[in-house]
C-alpha cells in the first residue's frame, strides 16, 4: 500500500528505485556478510581476551554499514527488520531482497569462518584425540 505522497509507510525498507533487484541482494549480502563475521569471530573462543567493549565495536559496526548501505537498500541486514514494518504497512514490495540476502550472508560467512579460521583449531583436536588413542 503505497500513500498518496508516494511514501512507503513507517520505517519501511524499500531498494533504491536506480538498483536493479540483483544488485540490490548484493549490497544486502554484502552488509550482512561484514556483520556475520563480526559475530563469527566475537564469538571465536580465541577473542575471548579481547571482549571489553563488544557491544561499542558492533555498535559502530552497524552505524557505518547503514551509512555505507542505507542510501541503496535500507541496510536492513536482518529480516526482522524489515518484516514488522512490511507488515504494519502491508508493504511487500521486493521485501524478498532482505530475506533472501541476510540468510545468504549468514550461511557463506559462518562457513567461510569456519573453514578458514578455524581450521587450525579442528586440526588441534583431531591430533589431540589421536594421541589419547594412542596412550590407551
Amino acid at each position: 500500500m503505497k500513500f498518496e505522497n508516494g511514501s512507503h509507510g513507517v520505517c519501511a525498507t524499500i531498494p533504491s528505485t536506480e538498483l536493479t533487484s540483483f544488485q540490490a541482494i548484493l549490497v544486502e549480502i554484502l552488509l550482512s556478510l561484514i556483520l556475520s563475521f563480526a559475530n563469527c569471530s566475537s564469538w571465536d573462543y580465541r577473542n575471548s581476551s579481547r571482549s571489553d567493549s563488544v557491544p561499542l565495536k558492533f555498535g559502530f559496526l552497524v552505524a557505518a554499514l547503514i551509512m555505507a548501505g542505507g542510501p541503496y537498500t535500507g541496510a536492513s541486514m536482518n529480516p526482522a527488520k524489515s518484516f514488522a514494518p512490511a507488515l504494519w504497512n502491508n508493504d511487500w514490495e521486493k521485501h524478498w531482497v532482505y530475506w533472501i540476502g541476510p540468510l545468504v550472508a549468514a550461511v557463506v560467512a559462518s562457513t567461510c569462518y569456519r573453514i578458514i579460521f578455524l581450521k587450525n583449531k579442528l586440526h588441534t583436536q583431531r591430533s589431540e584425540s589421536l594421541k589419547l588413542n594412542d596412550n590407551c
